[in-house]
């Protein structure tokens, strides 16, 4: 007998026949007699127990089942048409899906509850999002100095508190952030810049302070305390508002606002209405009429030209005697160091120098010695180093021309000579000692010495020696041949350095001793003692024309004669002996002594002598 399945409103939802297993819904249907119910009886409780939990709804699904949506973990009731959320819908987007009347949304990125009212999300809370801040009245709880909690109402903007509303009077045990006291009296306290914008008719103080204590503007008045004006334009006196006193920025003007009006201070000199100091209006002149005193680390005077009647200049006044440099500093900007003329108060001297000195110190340091261009009048000129006098240059012990390729000319008046230091005389283009039979010694003091940039002498000769040298040589062979035989060595050649080297890099000969058996001696080129020695001996490494000297050996071959016919030998326990074999051993032939050189252009080995 089949089973008619109802549903809660009386409808019915399946007939389940006998022996069978109705699927018409999520949950099987089991018939009479239906064997191995159990598992679909159990399975159908598991079901129920989880709520379809799966990634996919129910295919079979009726009106007011449940399913946990497994993707999105979200339970889900069946509406007849398609599965709602049951909880509120939780994400940074508007939901598009699913929607039903009396839907919750909970906007993750404003942090803001919406419900869907059948057309669209309407705002539930908070009025503001996350991302404009706090905004509107909220109750807050102050802590006030006796520890006592005071209910307040703050209103934010923002996601900022710029007033507090208060019934009770109290005293804050701290600021709250934003207001600049603890003090809360009665009624709306705004915070720290912030005000109420409007028009008030009348006050009971301004201030907190009674209208007796301002001053009138309508009539004449008096204060006992300070007077402020607390704006840019500033304070202004007189009927025409002549007098004017200003601020821009942070400077401070005061004007005579009169056409050419002069500004005076005055004092009372002993009784005296005296003018002490006068700016004059037409020229804009400063006048002091009494010592003017600056007292201060410097003074600055930032004019075109400067003249002063005093006829002499006072430096340095308040010196005690002290180790202190005085003078004239000259700014010379970008076109080097400072110049100074100054009394070096260590060396008793006035010195002309340039400095890197700053114009503040008391002792300068001397970069340069600067050139003055003056005439010279005095007892004794002394030049510590170098003086350039025309066209003459004397450095130290040294007087030449100062001007290149110039010649030195030192002549006496009339038929006069020049005579140096009582026993040399300079005539013409000749030097000779004033003295008859006298040498002439060219000699340099103490440790110094001689220098002549030039000698020009047919023949040069020695004191210790009978040699005489009539030339300079720069042969780097020294007067020999390729061969080492040195038949045009001179004796009256003096050798460069130079040529000395040369000649000693070029004795760095090689020495072999070489088995050139099978080598052709005299060519080039593979299978030739020459090659060898390129390997052995690269001509990289050395200079044209280095020697090689070979001891050359040539190996023999041997030799080794029977009188038998065949001759049996066997490896084991026996022995056999030889016999009637004559050997013959050849020793080695000495060839004779090779020499071999580099080529002049340094290229390869080429054969000399010795095949």
């Amino acid at each position: 007998m089949a089973y008619t399945i109802n549903k809660t409103d009386g409808t019915i939802l399946a007939t389940v026949n006998d022996g069978v297993l109705d699927t018409t819904s999520s949950l099987s249907l089991i018939g009479r007699n239906y064997q191995s119910y159990g598992e679909a009886f159990n399975e159908n409780l598991i079901k129920l127990l989880e709520n379809s939990s799966s990634a996919t709804a129910p295919s079979a699904p009726i009106e007011g089942e449940l399913w946990w949506d497994k993707t999105n973990d979200r339970l889900k009731v069946y509406t007849g048409t398609a599965f709602v959320n049951v909880s509120v819908e939780s994400s940074a987007t508007e939901p598009s899906t699913g929607l039903s009347t009396g839907m919750l949304w909970n906007d993750t990125t404003n942090d803001q509850l919406y419900m869907y009212d059948g057309a669209a999300f309407d705002l539930i809370g908070p009025i503001f999002s996350t991302a404009d801040g706090k905004a509107g009245f909220q109750q807050d709880s102050i802590t006030d100095n006796l520890a006592a909690t005071q209910k307040v109402a703050s209103i934010y903007n923002k996601g900022t508190r710029f007033a507090i509303a208060t019934t009770s009077a109290f005293t804050a045990s701290s600021a709250p952030t934003g207001f600049g006291s603890a003090t809360f009296p009665l009624g709306i306290t705004l915070a720290t810049g912030y005000k109420l914008n409007g028009t008030a008719t009348n006050a009971d103080a301004l201030d907190s302070i009674s209208s007796e204590s301002f001053l009138r503007s309508d009539t004449n008045d008096t204060s006992s305390g300070t007077l402020g004006v607390l704006n840019d334009t500033g304070f202004t006196v007189g009927v025409d508002s002549d007098f004017n006193i200003s601020v821009s920025g942070s400077d401070v003007t005061v004007k005579n606002q009169t056409s050419d009006g002069d500004i005076k201070f005055n004092v009372n000199d002993g009784g005296s209405d005296t003018t002490a100091l006068t700016i004059d209006g037409a020229t804009a002149d400063v006048i002091v009429n009494g010592n003017l005193q600056v007292k201060g680390t410097t003074t600055s005077v930032e004019t075109t030209n400067m003249t002063i009647e005093d006829p002499l200049l006072e430096l340095n006044r308040s010196s005690s005697g002290g180790d202190i440099d005085a003078g004239i500093y000259i700014q010379r900007g970008t076109a080097g160091n400072a110049a100074v003329f100054y009394w070096n108060e260590g060396n008793d001297k006035f010195q002309a120098v340039t400095s890197s000195s700053a114009a503040t110190v008391t002792s300068v340091t001397d970069t340069a010695k600067a050139t003055i261009v003056a005439n010279y009048e005095g007892d004794t000129l002394t030049i510590n180093n170098t003086a350039n006098i025309a066209g003459i240059l004397i450095d130290d012990n040294e007087i030449r021309a100062n001007n290149s390729n110039d010649s030195l000319q030192l002549g006496a008046a009339g038929t006069g000579n020049v005579i140096l230091n009582g026993g040399i005389i300079v005539e013409d283009n000749e030097i000779r000692p004033v003295r008859s039979n006298d040498d002439l010694v060219l000699a340099g003091s103490g440790t110094g010495v001689v220098n002549i940039t030039t000698i020009e002498a047919t023949n040069l000769g020695f004191a210790d020696s009978g040699i005489t040298v009539t030339g300079i040589s720069t042969d780097a062979s020294l007067g020999g041949d390729a061969n080492g035989v040195f038949s045009s060595a001179s004796h009256s050649l003096l050798v460069t350095e130079k040529a000395v080297k040369q000649y000693v890099d070029r004795q760095a000969d090689l020495y072999f001793s070489l088995d050139i058996t099978g080598l052709t001696k005299t060519g080039t080129g593979a299978g030739t003692v020459a090659n060898l020695l390129t390997t052995l001996a690269p001509v990289a490494n050395l200079r044209p024309l280095t020697k090689a000297y070979v001891a050359g050996v040539t190996q023999n071959a041997n030799t080794i004669a029977t009188t038998t016919a065949s001759v049996n030998v066997s490896v084991g326990s026996s022995t056999t002996v030889l016999t009637g074999v004559t050997p013959s051993v050849q020793n080695p032939t000495r060839d004779n002594d090779l020499i071999y050189r580099v080529n002049s252009g340094g290229t390869a080995w080429e054969y000399v002598s010795g095949a």
